[in-house]
């Protein structure tokens, strides 16, 4: 599992790499906003935990562009912030975040909650590549269906042209025994 901690306090995002590094999840690391973004473009993450106070671009800033990259639309952000009033919350739901955890950090919360965000996201993934399946044999089930429709007509067209065959040969037979018996 890849993280990356978009923090600008080296002390928050030490302790928060930390705890996540001791349950074998891999973090990358960025001070500020503008670096964070760039490490998204090249690396693909699992979930990504964004300050929402930084210099330069706030967490709601950078979310909204980290949204607008494919790459990124779909991974879960979860903004770490000391501003719990409803307004913060309610902007960094509208920039694209999934949840938030409460500074200061409680380990156990920044685990559950990233990991209950991460299996969420892998099984929406994993959702939509069976949608995707589905679609596909759908598609080939269609066509093999009307190939079997079309294979069909023509049969019922052939086992008509038999019918008619074997009723004029029945006619014949039936001519060709009266003529005998006139005989």
């Amino acid at each position: 599992m890849n993280v990356l901690i978009i923090e600008d306090s080296a002390l928050e995002r030490e302790y928060i790499s930390r705890i996540l590094n001791m349950d074998n999840i891999n973090t990358w690391l960025s001070e500020n906003g503008e670096e964070g973004i760039e490490i998204a473009r090249v690396q693909e993450f699992d979930a990504i935990l964004l300050d929402i106070i930084m210099p330069g671009l706030n967490g709601y800033e950078v979310c909204k562009l980290l949204k607008k990259d494919s790459k990124n639309r779909y991974t879960p952000v979860i903004f770490i912030t000391g501003n719990n009033d409803n307004e913060s919350l309610q902007a960094a739901f509208e920039a694209g975040g999934v949840d938030f955890i409460s500074k200061p950090v409680n380990k156990y919360n920044v685990l559950a909650r990233v990991k209950i965000h991460v299996e969420n996201n892998n099984l929406i993934k994993n959702l939509k590549k069976e949608v995707e399946i589905r679609k596909r044999v759908e598609i080939e089930l269609k066509e093999a269906n009307e190939q079997y429709t079309s294979q069909n007509e023509e049969l019922m067209q052939i086992i008509a042209q038999l019918d008619d065959a074997k009723n004029a040969l029945e006619e014949k037979d039936r001519k060709i025994k009266e003529l005998l018996y006139s005989l």
